[in-house]
């Protein structure tokens, strides 16, 4: 009898540990589909997903663009719904097959020749660097992490926004975090992008093959458009926000 009780004396505490632990350190996402995971910090809850999928075909709708499908996305528990700050995880054209080793580098080159307003501007030399002062027109790349970061603000709805994207190359495919929050919030919650940044990880490594040019010809173009539609996309998601709370 006293071997039961202790049984339960200690289930007890280990589920209310991990309780505390998820509160007070934040929670894990693993996405199993694409082998990767990251720390979502403490305070923060998984979004409905038809939530993001009503908005994302509403704004479809609204600017004529095509839909962008979002494998999740995170918010400020107590929030409304898609209320800046928030963070969404749209799904990249996927290929299937091995990437080249050097996709980092033409990914960089390419971003930054379609959107640098001076491309022999010096390049940032680190990621604190650009979240000190994030430009869109001056992409980060980081070599050791595999990693390109690009940002972009705009006004929606009369709020100025501030829109951080980052990419993550792994073996077969792009991960892209997008993090939308107000311009006046931005140094409150930038630590918080960081933090997604540091813990993110592919539960296998980037790892060299051989690729065909003709695929990478088609891989860089259809995943670029897809960026710099995701970006612009994640801006209309206030609008929506703000359109339904003032219902």
């Amino acid at each position: 009898m006293k071997f039961i009780r202790l049984n339960m004396f200690i289930i007890f505490f280990t589920i209310l540990f991990l309780a505390v632990a998820d509160h007070t350190f934040g929670m894990t996402y693993q996405s199993r589909e694409y082998n990767y995971s990251f720390v979502i910090p403490p305070g923060w809850e998984e979004i409905p997903k038809q939530v993001i999928d009503d908005a994302s075909e509403k704004i479809s709708s609204i600017t004529g663009t095509k839909k962008i499908n979002y494998e999740t996305g995170f918010q400020i528990v107590g929030k409304i719904n898609l209320e800046p700050p928030y963070i969404l995880i749209p799904i990249l054209p996927q290929y299937g097959k091995a990437l080249p080793p050097d996709i980092l580098e033409q990914l960089y080159k390419s971003y930054t020749s379609k959107i640098s307003s001076s491309p022999a501007e010096e390049e940032l030399k680190s990621f604190s660097d650009f979240l000190s002062s994030p430009s869109f027109y001056l992409p980060y790349m980081d070599k050791e992490k595999k990693m390109i970061v690009m940002s972009m603000k705009g006004n929606y709805s009369g709020k100025n926004l501030i829109t951080l994207m980052a990419q993550f190359v792994g073996k077969k495919t792009i991960v892209q975090i997008t993090f939308v929050v107000l311009e006046s919030d931005y140094h409150k919650y930038a630590p918080v992008f960081e933090s997604l940044i540091s813990s993110f990880n592919f539960d296998e490594p980037l790892m060299p093959h051989e690729y065909k040019k003709s695929i990478v010809d088609k891989t860089i173009p259809n995943i670029i458009a897809g960026v710099i539609l995701a970006l612009i996309v994640s801006g209309f998601f206030a609008i929506k926000n703000r359109m339904k709370s003032k219902k």
